[in-house]
């Protein structure tokens, strides 16, 4: 393969060189497939050999860098950023910054076509073309583009001050023309890959917290007016909008694209019209009629709480929520009253029977990747409401059950009197109703026969119910 040589740009004491040989000083040698060029460009401090930090983006610390414009010199060059100096106060530079992130050699297209949709053209100083901020170079008198390689996701955090959680740059401060934040995520065109950059500080909403919240009255699947006040964990979504970043979140860790219906899309101010744990909620006060089956990427994830008033309140953040953080491992409880349990309660009954109550209900849960929600669960004792009516018994879950639903048994027991002091045991199988926030139970009464549980198993005295199992909430 033919190296491609950097053309001429006036500073023929540094950039008219082969581009082997400065990779094969900074970069080991490597080759050019792992060979990615940036530039940095600012102003140094107006106090002369005084440390002034810029952000390189790259993903990684840089093996090196060569001042282009300026009469600069680099001090310190670490993951985040570059520590760029001079002898003289205000120098304004350009600085190339060498890293070695895969680049793979179609990335660069036939020479003259740009292949990273959103980059800009190369810019123009005295006459002179140099490389930009968002990877382009001159090669051989031709403008191509170098893919940034710094990952999927460059320069772009999440900030939460006084009740407003803002996807921000990774260091919290605004994005800007100087401070751009990057996501690399599927194309319109199935198959295919595009880089999109945020820019404004626009992409955030208010919660409870705050003056005014933008969020209030958006279920997102929960029972209307009960509060949810365990930390419920939502996961953010940069999406693909007609090759514009915005920022969505959702309870669904699974999602492709966004919601086919406008109905389970939401905005500042703006709530959902149909709640469901699959919805959308934009980080935007752009009317969401245009935002339905766009493309998206998940890239982290946060928690909240819900009030009575259907008003969310983000939970403080800590080192498992951020972007890359998608709260793998983390356990949650689930309240009572929620997803259509009876209040106070974690179980109901089939239209009219009646679910018995117990005096103690809890269950913790966590939710994987690919769209199971893991249970464990204990109720016990008796609340003074015995089950009659023989109708169908349900455990009420975190999430909707998936249509292509798989329910694994790990352990269910229960324990009843059904006659004055006899108590019985039934080892449980556990079934999901794809649909709906409910389990249902069977327990076998054969070799290979099996009966539905219903409410008149907990007819009468002392109850126990507890066990855990595994259920397709998600389709990934």
């Amino acid at each position: 393969m033919t190296v491609p040589v950097i053309a001429p740009t006036g500073m023929n004491a540094i950039l008219d060189r082969d581009l082997t040989a400065i990779r094969e000083v900074l970069c080991g040698g490597v080759g050019l497939d792992n060979f990615n060029l940036r530039v940095i460009s600012g102003q140094t401090s107006a106090t002369a050999d005084s440390e002034k930090m810029f952000a390189h983006s790259m993903g990684s610390a840089p093996s090196g860098c060569i001042p282009l414009i300026g009469d600069v010199y680099i001090q310190e060059i670490n993951s985040q950023y570059i520590d760029v100096r001079s002898t003289k106060a205000s120098v304004n530079f350009y600085v190339a910054v060498i890293g070695g992130a895969p680049v793979v050699e179609n990335q660069y297209g036939s020479l003259g076509r740009e292949v990273s949709t959103g980059s800009t053209s190369v810019a123009t100083v005295g006459g002179d073309d140099y490389l930009d901020t968002l990877g382009q170079i001159e090669i051989n008198n031709t403008t191509t583009t170098i893919t940034n390689s710094g990952g999927d996701v460059v320069n772009v955090g999440i900030y939460l001050s006084s009740g407003r959680l803002s996807v921000t740059s990774a260091d919290g401060t605004d994005f800007s023309s100087s401070n751009v934040g990057q996501v690399t995520l599927p194309s319109s065109t199935p198959g295919l890959r595009v880089t999109l950059s945020a820019t404004t500080p626009t992409h955030y909403f208010d919660c409870a917290t705050a003056a005014d919240s933008d969020i209030i009255g958006e279920e997102f699947g929960t029972t209307a007016g009960v509060a949810w006040g365990y930390s419920r964990p939502f996961y953010l979504y940069a999406v693909n909008v007609s090759s514009v970043l915005y920022f969505a979140i959702s309870p669904n860790p699974c999602l492709a694209a966004s919601p086919a219906s406008g109905n389970n899309i939401g905005y500042q101010d703006n709530v959902a019209a149909t709640p469901g744990d699959s919805n959308m909620f934009f980080l935007t006060s752009t009317a969401a009629t245009s935002f339905t089956s766009k493309p998206c990427k998940l890239i982290g994830s946060f928690r909240m709480t819900k009030n009575s008033s259907d008003d969310w309140t983000v939970t403080t953040l800590d080192g498992r929520d951020g972007i890359g953080e998608f709260q793998e491992n983390r356990m949650f409880q689930m309240p009572l009253g929620q997803m259509g349990a009876n209040s106070g309660q974690l179980v109901s009954a089939s239209g009219g029977s009646t679910a018995c109550a117990f005096t103690s209900s809890t269950m913790y849960y966590k939710l994987t990747l690919d769209g199971m929600v893991e249970t464990s669960y204990y109720c016990s004792g008796d609340a003074g409401t015995d089950g009659s009516g023989g109708g169908y018994f349900y455990l009420h879950i975190p999430y909707v059950a998936s249509s292509t639903n798989v329910t694994y048994l790990l352990h269910n027991i229960a324990y009843a009197f059904t006659n004055p002091g006899v108590q019985e045991a039934y080892h449980l199988y556990a079934y999901g109703f794809p649909g709906y926030p409910q389990i249902s139970f069977q327990r076998q009464t054969g070799f290979s026969t099996y009966t539905l549980v219903n409410t008149n198993l907990f007819a009468g005295g002392d109850r126990l119910l507890h066990g855990s199992f595994r259920c397709s909430v998600f389709s990934s």
